[in-house]
């Protein structure tokens, strides 16, 4: 139960150890007038868990996540010990997983997110346990890859592999408070501090003008994205687009994977997903603005080319998405 006295004292006290409240607002990533409503107890019902991470690692020492979640009732004193016990061995999983996806080269990558089905298939069978997986049920039919490359996926199947199953083990421990039940907790939610996580970005065949950007059936798998590379916390705003065409290959190549950041303006001289006339698929090229009713989309190609130049007052003219970056480097 939600103890909003308790709570009040321990903002309090981690206040003390700022200069002042902004400064505690800052460091939590926090409005202040969120916490001066819980500093006063005009609040009855807890911050969300995602709330009480950013909490205990502003607190400078003075309460752990854990604790936090057990005063506001996600977590009771009868599970609380067993799921510390299970988040350490998770946190020790998911640092091994992460350093073997870390070794594989940009094709190993591509290659991993493809049979990562097949893992999850294995992962819901029922029966398979870290003991019995074998990755080279998965990797016995690519003979196109060498046997150095094998092992590094051979890790990184078995490591993930591992990770999931404990991962399970929390979720069903944690299936037993009542707070979970309300789908007010998320194991996402709870994950431990370590920066070099791996997002997994939706990767599009293709963008049709009138249709929802990540449509299901445009979706072909995904790719993964170090955050720290672009400083990121979230990726809804991202996708892959499959490049066609050598249009852009000074910048990327055919069938290779641009890094799309969503949103509907450009600067001169960003490269952007477009939709003209809003009947064709979207094009990726060069932006230039030439004047208030004249923009030039220009490609960047080892090969002859000409630009796209387009009246806006007469053409149908979208954009869609900026450029950041590609399955590899940009």
């Amino acid at each position: 139960m939600f103890d909003k006295i308790k709570f009040a004292q321990i903002l309090k006290n981690i206040g003390e150890t700022y200069e002042n409240q902004r400064d505690f607002s800052k460091k939590s990533e926090i409005n202040r007038t969120y916490l001066s409503q819980y500093m006063n107890m005009k609040l009855d019902e807890p911050p969300k868990p995602k709330i009480l991470e950013k909490l205990a690692n502003a607190s400078n020492g003075i309460i752990t996540y854990n604790e936090l979640m057990e005063m506001c009732g996600y977590i009771d004193n009868v599970s609380n010990s067993n799921l510390l016990n299970l988040y350490k061995k998770l946190e020790k999983f998911e640092q091994e997983y992460i350093a073997a996806e870390k070794e594989l080269n940009n094709n190993e990558y591509f290659i991993f997110h493809d049979l990562f089905y097949q893992l999850l298939n294995f992962l819901n069978d029922g029966y398979t346990t870290p003991e019995t997986f074998d990755p080279n049920k998965i990797l016995n039919n690519l003979d196109f890859i060498s046997d150095k490359s094998k092992q590094r996926l051979y890790n990184s199947l078995k490591t993930r592999f591992i990770y999931f199953y404990e991962r399970n083990k929390v979720k069903n421990e944690l299936k037993k408070t009542e707070r979970y039940n309300n789908s007010e907790f998320s194991l996402d939610n709870h994950s431990s501090n370590i920066k070099n996580k791996i997002f997994n970005i939706p990767v599009l065949g293709k963008i049709t003008a009138g249709q929802p950007i990540l449509a299901e059936e445009y979706i072909e798998g995904y790719l993964p994205v170090d955050p720290d590379v672009y400083g990121m916390t979230l990726t809804d705003d991202l996708f892959y687009l499959k490049v066609s065409g050598e249009s852009m290959n000074l910048k990327v190549h055919n069938g290779d994977y641009a890094l799309i950041h969503k949103q509907d303006y450009a600067e001169n001289g960003d490269i952007v997903v477009a939709i003209v006339n809003g009947f064709d698929e979207a094009t990726l090229k060069r932006y230039k603005k030439i004047n208030d009713e004249l923009v030039m989309l220009e490609p960047m190609s080892s090969y002859p080319m000409e630009p796209i130049v387009i009246n806006l007052k007469e053409t149908k003219f979208k954009i869609i998405g900026k450029a950041i970056g590609q399955f590899g480097k940009f």
